[in-house]
């Protein structure tokens, strides 16, 4: 049931051209058999990797206690981030400027704020020597 174009020549017949026009429905047919094809791929493809990972972690080995751990450089290490650490001491630096603690309970020893401790010195003065400390 092939039709023939109407203006086919009689030198195309006999050079082998063709002779009938492509069918819309068989182009259609074709792409949706490379899009269904494609489609169970990958499809099959991400099952087959899902399968191969699943194998790799069960053959995974132990680790051998022989193997020797990963050995830290001695110190001074370089900073990986200088900006945390600097962020670090200064954040520690400020909590102990600003807040109260136990040095040695004890002894009685305690660090205060800085504006406190100015403020104490200030009322009381600076400890001194007696007069009759200082002499010999």
């Amino acid at each position: 049931m092939s039709r023939q174009a109407p203006d086919v020549s009689k030198g195309s017949l006999e050079r082998g051209h063709e002779q009938t026009d492509l069918s819309v429905r068989t182009l259609f047919f074709g792409l949706a058999v490379l899009t269904v094809g494609t489609v169970l791929a990958v499809w099959g493809m991400a099952v087959m990797f899902g399968v191969l990972d699943a194998r790799a972690v069960e053959r995974a080995a132990p680790r051998s206690p022989l193997v020797e751990p990963v050995v830290k450089p001695p110190e001074p290490r370089l900073e990986n981030s200088p900006r945390e650490v600097r962020d670090r001491i200064d954040a520690l630096r400020e909590m102990q400027e600003t807040t109260y603690t136990w040095l040695d309970r004890q002894a009685g020893v305690a660090r205060i704020p800085v504006s406190r401790a100015m403020e104490i010195l200030a009322a009381r003065g600076l400890p001194h020597r007696s007069d009759s400390e200082q002499q010999p």
